[in-house]
């Protein structure tokens, strides 16, 4: 969208003497001031025809800049240029080129563009830069550096705005251009110290990297007809020409533990945005721990609030994995709440647990990455887990909490409700240890903290209490 600022753009407020001033800033700009001039020295002009002669060549120059501005405006381009996809916490510059072919020159070019991909140290989530003028016929580019500091996800680069002058800085022309960029943040994976798990059932020697399920181990284990996913480098080309048919060949599985994951997305769980939601922090701790899991030949079933990710290994997996939890968002719920005689259920939360159930497989340990907030929903959520004690022979709970680096972000009205928030959570964070110590569950507090100290907190993420 194109538009040149008019007279009725810059209206006169009449307020009280000593504010008059400060809520009229906008008509001391250049345009209103000439503007008003004009009509002054016509007045004059009726009166002395002296005054008409320096009346006509100012019009005259106020017409000129008028049309070399509108038609700037036509041929006038503006490109901005940025990798569609990159990692947390990179440096990556983004590209503005500017493109001036007429033959009037402009001032005062001044952009903003909306960035969801990095922050400012004001916490301002925009590109914003300014340019005395903008010579005629000329290309001009623009490089800005930018630190992905917001997190994983997919993050939005636009809508832009742009301002700019006539080269007598009389007329402005403002551009908004509604083009929005989906720009992939991937998650840069910390290591971290793995509990203790439990030894498979399959494996004939404990743990020992030795199974009798069918895997990629280099023991021979049969063969197959071949189907759509199987690895081509498995094909037996031997028996393939005898049987006139694809014959795959199968291996034992190197299988030391079978881990069931689940991350709650539940959005009535989380607080927090960007780099420091508690939702972030249990997706890089889990992530964390899927990458250590992929070193320690573990198997792994991921489930969360949208979906299921079945048991499996390996780099493929892991990256399959990374890009799920990558694109993974809180799950809002709208009407939830049904009664059942006097005790609230959520039914999206037995779904929840009917998922884990059918797709338990051979896990018996399940690992639980979550939030918490005192209410209805987190007793509903507390009650599904001591459920799944019953099926899991280990149940590790993962939670981020703490609300300093939140007080930080928020505005001083709200400061207050935090703080009493957080006298509270302290209370709720000492009767879930008490619970989760009475029903046989570990538990690891997670807190949120500066991001500098980021990789040290996920390393140290399942340290029990």
């Amino acid at each position: 969208m194109k538009k040149i600022d008019k007279f009725s753009d810059y209206p006169f407020r009449f307020t009280r003497f000593g504010d008059i001033l400060i809520d009229n800033i906008d008509f001391l700009f250049p345009k209103p001031l000439l503007i008003l001039f004009f009509v002054i020295l016509f007045i004059i002009s009726l009166f002395k025809k002296e005054a008409f002669v320096i009346l006509v060549p100012l019009v005259s120059l106020y017409a000129y800049q008028y049309f070399s501005l509108k038609k700037n405006s036509r041929y006038l381009k503006i490109k901005r240029s940025f990798p569609k996809q990159t990692k947390e916490e990179n440096q990556e510059d983004v590209l503005f080129r500017i493109k001036n072919p007429v033959a009037f020159s402009l001032a005062n070019f001044t952009l903003v563009s909306e960035f969801t991909l990095f922050k400012n140290p004001k916490g301002e989530k925009f590109i914003h830069f300014y340019l005395d003028d903008i010579k005629n016929n000329t290309v001009f580019g623009k490089k800005v550096g930018v630190q992905a500091n917001t997190g994983m996800g997919i993050k939005e680069f636009g809508p832009d705005t742009y301002e700019m002058t006539d080269a007598t800085g009389i007329h402005k022309l403002t551009l908004t251009s509604n083009k929005i960029i989906n720009i992939k943040v991937f998650p840069k994976v910390y290591p971290t110290k793995l509990p203790k798990n439990i030894s498979s059932k399959n494996s004939i020697n404990f743990g020992q990297f030795d199974s009798t399920m069918r895997g990629n181990n280099v023991n021979f284990y049969g063969t197959k007809e071949y189907q759509p996913g199987d690895q081509v480098k498995h094909i037996n080309w031997k028996l393939s020409l005898k049987s006139q048919k694809t014959i795959v060949n199968l291996f034992e599985q190197n299988t030391n533990s079978e881990i069931s994951l689940l991350l709650v997305n539940d959005q009535r769980l989380h607080f927090g945005a960007d780099a420091t939601s508690t939702l972030e922090y249990c997706k890089d701790l889990l992530l964390s721990f899927c990458k250590q899991s992929a070193y320690s030949n573990n198997s792994l079933a991921v489930f969360t609030n949208d979906g299921v990710i079945k048991l499996n290994k390996g780099a493929q997996f892991l990256a399959h994995l990374e890009i799920e939890i990558m694109q993974l968002t809180p799950q809002k719920y709208s009407s939830n709440e049904l009664h059942h005689s006097k005790i609230i259920r959520l039914t999206e939360v037995d779904h929840l647990y009917k998922k884990i159930i059918l797709n338990q497989a051979q896990s018996n340990q399940i690992y639980i990455f979550t939030s918490m907030i005192r209410g209805k929903v987190w007793s509903c959520y507390f009650e599904m887990f001591l459920k799944l004690k019953r099926r899991f022979q280990k149940i590790h709970l993962i939670i981020p909490y703490g609300l300093e680096q939140v007080n930080l972000e928020i505005q001083r009205e709200d400061a207050l409700v935090v703080a009493s928030h957080q006298k509270e959570m302290q209370k709720d964070l000492e009767n879930l240890k008490f619970l989760c110590r009475r029903h046989g569950i570990q538990l690891s507090l997670v807190k949120i903290g500066h991001h500098n100290k980021y990789k040290e907190t996920i390393k140290d993420g399942f340290k029990r209490c």
